[in-house]
């Protein structure tokens, strides 16, 4: 897995995707990431880890002491949530849907994993991969600025990464290669 995050906050999600596109440059593209709520109990925040999480190379939630310690049984309320079903219903209707998505993925990313051992290429692909002659494939950054790579060889992944506005909604740019892209 990626490795323990100090803290779940908005500036270690805008980190994580950046960690894990680069990781691939040294054959780690198939790993996890601590998906657990925040001790704030920041909603939006949880969702979009478990969005970001099913698009990456290993899907799982992570507890933080709900199994031992101070958080058994009693789940006091300093206590990050892992129950992604114990969410208010937006965000719990967000949650399902992303892992519906990845469940709805599960063929696209099992021949992902075929040809990575066929090839080396993993699910998890920086944008140099396929267009090293685009500055505009270099730009990620550790701050989440340009969050962006390929998932496989036919998905681009972009996540949410800062929170969204007052208005509900989250602003997010990304980068299309020259050629034909599909919307589903």
């Amino acid at each position: 897995f990626s490795g323990d995050v100090q803290q779940v906050d908005w500036t270690n999600l805008a980190f994580q995707p950046y960690f894990t596109l680069t990781a691939a440059n040294v054959l780690y593209s198939y790993w996890s990431h601590d998906i657990v709520g925040s001790q704030s109990h920041d909603n939006e925040l949880h969702t979009r880890w478990i969005q970001w999480g099913a698009m990456s190379g290993v899907f799982r939630t992570h507890d933080r002491g709900m199994s031992a310690g101070g958080c058994n049984d009693n789940s006091p309320p300093d206590c990050a949530p892992v129950e992604v079903w114990r969410a208010p219903p937006r965000y719990e209707r967000a949650n399902r849907a992303a892992m519906r998505l990845r469940t709805h993925l599960i063929p696209y990313i099992y021949n992902a994993a075929r040809n990575a051992f066929d090839t080396g290429v993993g699910l998890i692909r920086p944008m140099y991969y396929e267009h090293p002659q685009c500055d505009e494939a270099y730009a990620a950054a550790p701050n989440g600025d340009f969050a962006q790579y390929y998932f496989g060889p036919d998905m681009i992944v972009a996540p949410i990464v800062r929170p969204a506005d007052a208005s509900g909604l989250a602003m997010k740019f990304i980068w299309l290669p020259k050629g034909e892209w599909y919307d589903e």
